[in-house]
């Protein structure tokens, strides 16, 4: 499950809130903070609604995420 919402949706869509299921029962959901320059991460149970993980990421630290999750996704990719 994949759920985006925007804040401004045009030819250049603003993204708000994503959520995803990152592992069965784990939901990762990243925002954007109210001045626009910090990523909201927060990791929490489906199940419960039990927060495992809640802090900011800044521009390069939301890149190396993202990096990260790439090399995650092509490792088990390969691993079918």
């Amino acid at each position: 499950m994949v759920e985006i919402k925007y804040s401004e949706y045009s030819s250049s869509a603003k993204i708000k809130d994503a959520k995803m299921d990152l592992l069965p029962d784990t939901i990762l959901s990243l925002s954007i903070s109210d001045s626009g320059d910090k990523a909201i991460i927060r990791m929490a149970d489906a199940i419960t609604d039990n927060t495992e993980i809640h802090g900011f990421l800044n521009h390069d630290q939301l890149n190396t995420l993202i990096r990260v999750l790439v090399q995650v996704r092509n490792m088990l990719e390969e691993g079918k």
